[in-house]
């Protein structure tokens, strides 16, 4: 099948032209043939964003070669490609140079397969290699002329924006587990695409084997679905597949209870602001976010940010986030201030303002104008008293709106602020 009429792939944006065709040369070279596969070449071919959430990354290069990977290795290391043998024993190097970054694959069959892993089987046929892969539409390939390959009818699938699997759905969910939340992800980053009947009814019969996968790949296919375009609608069907409770024990109740806010979900808005695993952990009730964090085994930061959104949002705060005062209380919230915004509109029954939203989040406070060593030189405090008496003044700028002055500030007796003994200014 032939690409002509389509613009040059070669001046697809952000894409190195020449590190692409070093790559090219370096398999001819080496006696064998190389061809881009996967994504790159299914969004080239519809059209589509590099990558519907994030339109200006890099895009990811997937390359098969019909040649041994270590032959196609040292190739590229003698035309100057950094070489990482990230799964070598999978047949598959990363080789960089510059900011490019390819990984590539020796053609394989997959065999013996548990469910996540397989013994591979080196091939020379690239109609048996497209045969191993997940969906009809990432099996397209792509030669250094422009020439299109499409064993297993891919192109027809993306004109009919079908997300289907190569062969039984069953079979490759039994083979991989990971692709039932590919099968998700897909859906949830390109808008168009629906999956048919027979991969529907397999994804839901499958449920019952993702607790075999690892938190970490777990991890990263939830931020991409909640990332997604349309994520409002693949969280809704991940509820109802009962991938939530199998997986996090908890349910999506922000689904269930007919969350005011899931329409900010829609093209990646909420994601965008507040970050992926904030926007996941908004689907859970509070008191259940937190447990997210262990169970996809997140970094501190995010398992600080969901231990944030599990404390409880007091009326007052809740009230003063809903008001002209928010800085206020965002100040004290820190990065928690945006999700906060969402739960306290939930407690008051109003409709998050999208424009408050984007303001809390990039909300940055003025510098307090007084430090510890300026607590320390006027009230001639050491230690705890000086952290006491810097949180106690702080808290009166805050409230001042953060317009009260240094020496308006050092100038206040604020024993009764700091509950220890009398702390007076020095005369």
């Amino acid at each position: 099948m032939s690409s002509a009429g389509r613009t040059d792939f070669y001046d697809m944006p952000q894409l190195d032209s020449a590190a692409l065709c070093g790559l090219f040369d370096c398999a001819e070279q080496a006696g064998g043939e190389a061809r881009l596969v996967g994504g790159i070449v299914r969004n080239w071919y519809a059209g589509w964003a590099l990558h519907p959430s994030a339109p200006d990354a890099h895009p990811d290069i997937d390359m098969a070669v019909n040649l041994p990977i270590e032959i196609m290795a040292s190739a590229a290391q003698k035309a100057g490609y950094s070489v990482y043998e990230t799964g070598i024993a999978h047949g598959t190097v990363t080789l960089r140079k510059g900011r490019f970054t390819a990984e590539v694959t020796r053609l394989r069959s997959d065999s013996e397969t548990d469910g996540r892993h397989a013994v591979i089987v080196p091939i020379e046929s690239w109609e048996e290699d497209a045969k191993r892969r997940d969906f009809t539409i990432n099996a397209l390939y792509l030669d250094r002329h422009g020439q299109l390959y499409d064993p297993v009818g891919g192109c027809a699938d993306l004109a009919a924006g079908c997300l289907r699997f190569i062969g039984r759905p069953e079979k490759r969910l039994t083979e991989d587990h990971l692709r039932l939340l590919r099968a998700v992800r897909f859906c949830s980053e390109y808008p168009v695409l629906q999956m048919d009947d027979e991969t529907c009814r397999a994804i839901f019969a499958g449920v019952a084997s993702l607790p075999m996968l690892s938190a970490e790949r777990v991890a990263s296919e939830m931020r991409r679905i909640v990332t997604g375009p349309a994520a409002d609608k693949m969280i809704g069907l991940l509820h109802e597949m009962g991938v939530d409770k199998v997986l996090f024990d908890t349910p999506f109740a922000a689904v269930t209870n007919g969350w005011p806010h899931h329409g900010l979900l829609k093209e990646g808005l909420l994601s965008g602001l507040i970050g992926p695993v904030a926007a996941l952990g908004l689907q859970c009730e509070p008191g259940q976010r937190a447990g997210l964090a262990k169970r996809l085994k997140l970094s501190r930061a995010d398992s600080r940010m969901l231990a944030a959104l599990d404390k409880e949002l007091t009326r007052d705060a809740a009230d003063r986030l809903c008001s002209d005062a928010w800085q206020q209380q965002a100040f004290w919230l820190k990065d928690a201030a945006g999700p906060r915004y969402l739960d306290a509109c939930v407690m008051s029954g109003t409709t998050a303002d999208y424009e408050r939203l984007r303001q809390i989040v990039f909300f940055t406070p003025p510098s307090c104008p007084i430090s510890g060593t300026d607590i320390e030189m006027t009230y001639h405090t050491t230690g705890i008293r000086t952290g006491q008496a810097l949180a106690a003044l702080t808290k009166r700028w805050v409230e001042s709106g953060f317009t009260a002055r240094r020496g308006e500030l050092l100038n206040q007796d604020i024993s009764d602020d700091t509950n220890t003994d009398i702390i007076h200014r020095s005369r």
